[in-house]
């Protein structure tokens, strides 16, 4: 994963059917300073962006109940070809046996609809703190 120095400096990737929620996602990103924000209404275009595209993005935020391919056969998919970039799930399932599901699956974190702002915030920190710890490549001032 490349360095990151700030938020305006993260690449962000929203997978989500809702084209509401897709919206208010991506207000809450700039709101805290993210730039660059694409979307995809799908599993499939992701596929596709990801095949095409996935290196611009260091963050893949993306719902769980989706028709056709679902967030977590897209997550799926993502871990088994070993892109390197952080998932965050972000679903209204909260129930044990799902989030087990997606933890075991590879996710890097899971959030609960709806969040505010803040949550969002804190987990994105949270999950890039986590994947730069090693290697001490991330100098921000992340909120946590």
């Amino acid at each position: 994963m490349e360095s990151i120095t700030s938020w305006k400096d993260l690449k962000v990737l929203i997978v989500d059917d809702s084209k509401v929620t897709r919206t208010i996602i991506g207000g809450m990103l700039r709101e805290i300073g993210v730039r660059h924000i694409f979307e995809v209404d799908d599993g499939e275009k992701a596929v596709k962006f990801k095949d095409a595209d996935f290196g611009l993005v260091n963050l893949v935020i993306c719902d769980w109940n989706m028709p056709g391919l679902s967030g977590i056969e897209l997550l799926r998919y993502f871990h088994d070809a070993s892109s390197g970039q952080a998932f965050l799930m972000v679903t209204a399932r909260c129930d044990p046996k799902s989030i087990l599901e997606a933890k075991e699956a590879g996710v890097d974190g899971y959030l609960r609809k709806p969040f505010s702002r803040d949550e969002l915030q804190t987990k994105i920190a949270s999950i890039l703190m986590q994947k730069h710890s090693s290697n001490n490549q991330l100098s921000l001032g992340w909120k946590e």
